[in-house]
Formats: structure tokens, C-alpha cells, sequence
């Protein structure tokens, strides 16, 4: 009877050394995936760092060029304004020697009128040349000059009130231009500093 029952424990004995070789086997392998499953997530965090690097840097290459861009629409702005300003001068100018010589066309002909009496009389004037010459041709002579004058006055002040309008037209297109790029400056600033 005794045999049996040392039988069964060198049987036990035979399985328990089995299985701790199998458990040593399998804590082996564990410490192999552990050191793999390491690797795997260290690679992952690499590769995210460089994603997350790449996306900043192409968002700081973006912001830049954003920026110079900004930087040469507010010059453009400014120079436009300093324009507009010295065509407004100009125009203004222009406006009041448009008027001095209204004023100085309705004095000659006031003298015009005044000259046609004194012309009934037949008085004449001797020129430099011997040549005579009437009140009348020379307020004729005066009023033509004056009258292409004022339409010269008159063409260039249309021109530059035309320069003007274009100008001011292209400087509230540059303003909305600037501030939307206003809006994305700094979206794309939040986006980086959101990053970092």
C-alpha cells in the first residue's frame, strides 16, 4: 500500500520541478515583452515629440511669413496715406488758384465792360511795334489765357481728385486686408503657444 502513495508523490515531485521550470520559462518571456512593450512606447513618444515639433515649426514658419507679409501691407498703407495726403494739398491748392483766377476772370470783365465805353470814344493804344492796339484785343487776349488756364486747373484737379479716390479705395482694401491678417496672426499665435 505504501508503494502506491510514494509512486503518486515522486510523480508530484516530477510535475512541481516541471512547473517551475515553465513558470521560470514564462517569467523569461514576460521580462522580454516588457522590455519590447519599453522600446514599442518609447518609439511611440518619439515619434509623437517629432509630430508635435513638425507641426510647430511648420506653424512658426507660417506665423513669420504672416508677419513679414503684415509688416509690408502696413508700409504699403502708409505710404498710401502720405499720398492721399499730398494730393489732398495739391487739390486744395489747386481749388484756390481755380478761384483767384475766377476772381481775377470776373475783374477783367468788369474792366471789359468799362473798356467797350471808353472804346466807343475810338481811343487806341500805340504798341512797342507801331501797331495799334484796342482795350478790346487785350481783354480778348486776357480772357483767352485765363480761360485755358482754368481749364488746365480744371483737368489736373480732376485728374488728381481721380488718383485720389483710387488711392483711398485701395488703402480701405488694404485695411480690411490687415485686419483679417490681423485675426489669423493671432490664431496661428495661439496655435503655438497652445503647442508649447
Amino acid at each position: 500500500m505504501a508503494l502506491p502513495v510514494v509512486h503518486r508523490c515522486l510523480q508530484l515531485t516530477d510535475e512541481n520541478e516541471q512547473l517551475v521550470k515553465k513558470v521560470k520559462k514564462l517569467q523569461i518571456k514576460n521580462k522580454e515583452l516588457e522590455k519590447n512593450l519599453g522600446q514599442i512606447q518609447e518609439q511611440l513618444c518619439l515619434q509623437q515629440s517629432m509630430r508635435v515639433c513638425g507641426s510647430s515649426r511648420e506653424l512658426l514658419q507660417m506665423y513669420n511669413e504672416l508677419q513679414k507679409r503684415y509688416v509690408k501691407e502696413t508700409k504699403i498703407n502708409k505710404e498710401q496715406s502720405e499720398a492721399i495726403k499730398n494730393l489732398t494739398i495739391k487739390i486744395n491748392e489747386l481749388e484756390h488758384n481755380l478761384q483767384e483766377q475766377r476772381q481775377r476772370i470776373e475783374q477783367l470783365e468788369c474792366k471789359k465792360v468799362s473798356w467797350k465805353t471808353s472804346a466807343g470814344s475810338g481811343k487806341r493804344n500805340q504798341t512797342q511795334e507801331g501797331g495799334v492796339t484796342s482795350h478790346r484785343d487785350i481783354s480778348a487776349k486776357t480772357e483767352s489765357c485765363c480761360s485755358s488756364y482754368l481749364e488746365l486747373l480744371l483737368k489736373e484737379i480732376k485728374k488728381l481728385k481721380k488718383e485720389n479716390g483710387k488711392l483711398s479705395a485701395e488703402k480701405r482694401a488694404l485695411k480690411n486686408e490687415l485686419a483679417g491678417l490681423d485675426k489669423v496672426i493671432y490664431f496661428k499665435t495661439s496655435l503655438i503657444v497652445g503647442d508649447f
